[in-house]
């Protein structure tokens, strides 16, 4: 399958996989289950594997929070992490065995924030306040991408704090649900999973 391009700025994970949900529901013919799923903790220190940022460390990153999508088309599950080495996108158990690797240490241990597309859409914002240099030099630590700054329709600048705090546990209605990550791989159908048919954005 060929790869679809996508917008992509090193560093701005959270912003990539709303463009991405932007292009992919914008289609016609799209007839998926998308979520946008945040990967943190309470540490804000989550291993992931095989990120094209850290090559020569093999692609080993250990990220504050990292942001991926999920897709569930006709039965299946596939991941976009945009910041991978693997296929954009991956099957759910490729990625679960090669991106994820092995569960983390209890202290490390990933949670993920399962966002459908549309609340996503509907509530993301960010001010990238977060990316501001914090030593005193004024200036962003990483360049920030191409266009505007996300706003969220109802006006408000700066929702991505609630996105990856991992203590809020339950659905509001805006920013999803936190899941353990045997109960993220069960509920898309993953390797850990028990090919259960996975939430829907209806």
């Amino acid at each position: 399958m060929a790869q679809q391009p996508f917008a992509y700025t090193p560093y701005y994970c959270e912003e990539n996989i709303y463009k991405l949900c932007q292009q992919l529901t914008a289609q016609e013919d799209y007839d998926g289950d998308l979520f946008a799923v945040f990967i943190s903790n309470r540490e804000k220190l989550v291993p992931i594997l095989r990120q094209t940022v850290e090559e020569n460390t093999g692609g080993a990153v250990v990220w504050d929070y990292h942001v991926i999508a999920v897709e569930r088309v006709r039965g299946s599950s596939r991941v976009y992490d945009l910041t991978s080495q693997l296929p954009k996108p991956c099957p759910l158990e490729l990625y679960a065995r090669r991106g994820l690797g092995p569960g983390a240490s209890f202290r490390l241990a990933r949670k993920f924030r399962v966002v459908p597309a549309a609340q996503y859409l509907e509530h993301f914002a960010s001010d990238r306040s977060h990316m501001w240099n914090q030593d005193g030099v004024p200036g962003w630590s990483k360049p920030v991408p191409p266009y505007p700054a996300i706003v969220a329709r109802d006006g408000q600048a700066n929702t991505l704090p609630h996105y990856w705090d991992m203590e809020q546990l339950t659905d509001d209605g805006r920013y999803g649900r936190v899941y353990s990550e045997e109960e993220f791989l069960t509920l898309f159908g993953g390797v850990m999973g028990n090919g259960a048919a996975g939430p829907s954005n209806a």
